[in-house]
């Protein structure tokens, strides 16, 4: 079904963006409508060849009447294409009330819920949805009607965490037009023309009026947005935090401003209620954080503020056991089992715990209680050692814990048992050793 075309543009944005690696489980959002199934076989082309191990999800909004007929799609293409699939439920208009947002609102954040609560569940490397180009027009046009800060102008992310969204460049009439030609069946949302909702207006009444006016306006809108990224990509990386010490001087109507320009940047609504929240944490102790909405936190690290998208990490697994010969991924550290010799000069080895005959060895997150043995001091409390150390918060429950024969051997390259042999150097020895180093290691 996919031509060279597709597939050569498909190979360009995966690459770009780092969308997919080898033996990704991905979890693909499946609604049953012609971008979902675009998506998946635009994913599915590289199954075999990077190891992919792909799952469906169908959201039920509880909104249609002909649900029904959109699970029953769901589960019949996942048996004929061999993956497995999830059917959940949302009250989106249950969600809408109480939350006091719009049901168009209500039914994103159900959704990303659910996707996460899988992802969890069943250890999903990568969150895959169907937004296409027009999606990407329509929400920047939104956004502009609405009123909005620069940043909310960027459009959607290819790549936020582990959301990808690997079908953004291509438009929705050519998607329609690769399915139909291939006589691929799929599902149409009656609600998707009901002008009730605003997506719906711009979709429906705008776009074609734009049209005419010049046929090829998605494309400029998308240059647009693409020089708006570069921009805004630049301006925020000079700094988007706030320091607290600085805060701290200020006035409270400078503060105010202050704050309300770090948020918008993110594109987040503000109220006072959220300042006042927020004036709230800048005078607390310790690391804490607030919900700003729209997966986005508000978090305060020992002297400074910032916001961090609420799903930005994937999430581990409770342990895994390290096998020779196999390279590990935990968070940011890269862990191997070897016998390999290792060049003494080599700086990027990071630290090599010699093993003995020790076999039993594995990584998991911290526990409550968890404690190493320190030469001179002892068994030292491993959430004392990471606080002492500076360890943010939202990074202690990422630096793997290693178990040697149950005992903790290490605390990712930060702490080394002192019952174990350790060597900060590399050394070429003809033994099993533990190689213990981060992934940004240089």
């Amino acid at each position: 079904m996919l031509d060279f075309r597709i597939t050569d543009k498909l190979k360009k944005i995966i690459g770009k963006y780092e969308l997919l690696k080898k033996n990704d489980k991905v979890l693909i959002a499946f609604s049953g409508g012609p971008d979902s199934v675009f998506l998946f076989h635009c994913i599915n082309f590289f199954r075999e060849s990077l190891g992919l191990e792909l799952e469906l999800v169908y959201v039920n909004h509880k909104l249609r009447e002909d649900a029904d007929e959109d699970i029953k799609f769901v589960k019949e293409f996942a048996e004929k294409y061999e993956v497995r699939y999830h059917i959940r439920e949302a009250d989106v208009k249950e969600t809408a009330v109480r939350e006091k947002i719009s049901e168009e609102e209500a039914g994103r954040e159900e959704r990303y819920r659910i996707f996460f609560d899988i992802m969890k569940e069943n250890n999903i490397d990568k969150i895959a949805t169907g937004h296409n180009l027009d999606d990407n027009i329509e929400t920047f046009i939104f956004r502009l009607l609405r009123g909005t800060a620069l940043n909310g102008l960027k459009g959607i992310p290819v790549k936020r965490g582990a959301i990808i969204r690997p079908i953004l460049e291509f438009r929705k009439d050519y998607i329609l037009e690769v399915l139909d030609g291939a006589d691929e069946e799929y599902r149409l949302d009656s609600t998707n023309f009901e002008t009730k909702y605003t997506r719906n207006k711009i979709r429906n009444l705008i776009f074609p009026l734009f049209s005419e006016v010049n046929p090829l306006f998605r494309e400029k809108i998308a240059g647009l947005i693409e020089e708006i990224n570069n921009f805004e990509d630049i301006e925020k990386s000079k700094e988007a935090v706030l320091w607290l010490s600085d805060l701290r001087k200020m006035d409270k109507t400078m503060q105010n401003k202050r704050i309300f320009d770090l948020i918008s940047m993110y594109d987040i609504e503000i109220n006072r209620e959220k300042i006042r929240q927020i004036g709230e944490l800048i005078n607390s102790k310790g690391n804490k954080e607030i919900n700003l909405g729209n997966n986005f936190i508000l978090y305060k690290n020992y002297d400074k503020l910032e916001v961090i998208f609420q799903n930005e990490y994937v999430p581990l697994p409770e342990e895994l056991i390290l096998e020779e010969g196999i390279m590990t991924e935990w968070g940011d550290y890269l862990l191997e089992v070897t016998k390999r010799d290792i060049k003494e000069s080599s700086r990027e080895n990071g630290k090599i715990i010699f093993l003995g005959d020790k076999t039993n060895i594995k990584v998991r997150s911290r526990k409550e209680g968890d404690r190493i043995y320190l030469k001179n001091l002892g068994y030292k409390k491993i959430k004392k050692i990471l606080i002492d150390e500076k360890i943010e918060k939202k990074e202690r429950e990422r630096i793997p814990v290693i178990e040697l024969d149950n005992e903790i051997a290490a605390i990712g390259d930060i702490k080394i048992s002192g019952k174990l042999e350790l060597s900060r150097n590399a050394v070429s020895k003809e033994q099993m050793k533990l190689i213990i180093r981060r992934k940004n290691a240089k």
